[in-house]
């Protein structure tokens, strides 16, 4: 069912005040994926994030489980992220197989948007558009949602890897 252009927005705000909330990955994602099923209404969403150090993509997450274990980011994968535009797809198309993503998840129609921070890989977003693949108002709503998680995400990497420099630095001096 079609959520109203209002109401969208307000779910928008109140994910984004979520967000700015968060003290962690998993409650970034958590609110992410609480506000794609249970305020959109869309079937299904699931998120990988990339572990930069590794070049792994993480295990596809759901908002009570994940899905598969963590793949190397190498071609065909990677092609996902040189792109900041969101592809909205039969996930069953071969361009998606490599993703295994309709036998893993049942997909049939999807949307699948890379997130970056910057120029920064921080993972994809797949939603299930499961009959509203056509409602371009609900495809750019969830785009938003992505970019605003992905630079919430980018900035906590940041910290995180920033206090660990420190850290490593502060003992160096010692």
């Amino acid at each position: 069912t079609r959520i109203p252009e209002s109401e969208q927005q307000r779910i928008l705000l109140e994910l984004l005040i979520a967000l700015q909330h968060a003290v962690d990955l998993d409650s970034v994602l958590a609110h992410m994926l609480a506000a794609i099923t249970n305020e959109l209404d869309f079937a299904n969403a699931v998120v990988a994030l990339v572990d930069q150090e590794q070049q792994v993509l993480q295990p596809w997450m759901s908002q009570n489980k994940e899905h598969k274990t963590a793949v190397l980011l190498e071609r065909p994968q990677v092609s996902l992220f040189e792109t900041s535009d969101p592809l909205v797809a039969v996930l069953t198309s071969g361009e998606f197989t490599h993703l295994d993503l309709s036998s893993q998840f049942g997909y049939r129609h999807g949307l699948a948007v890379p997130m970056h921070w910057g120029v920064l890989p921080i993972g994809i977003l797949l939603v299930d558009l499961a009959g509203r693949e056509n409602d371009v108002e609900e495809c750019a709503t969830l785009i938003t949602i992505s970019e605003h998680t992905a630079v919430t995400i980018g900035m906590m990497q940041t910290r995180r890897r920033l206090a660990r420099d420190s850290a490593v630095q502060e003992e160096r001096a010692r």
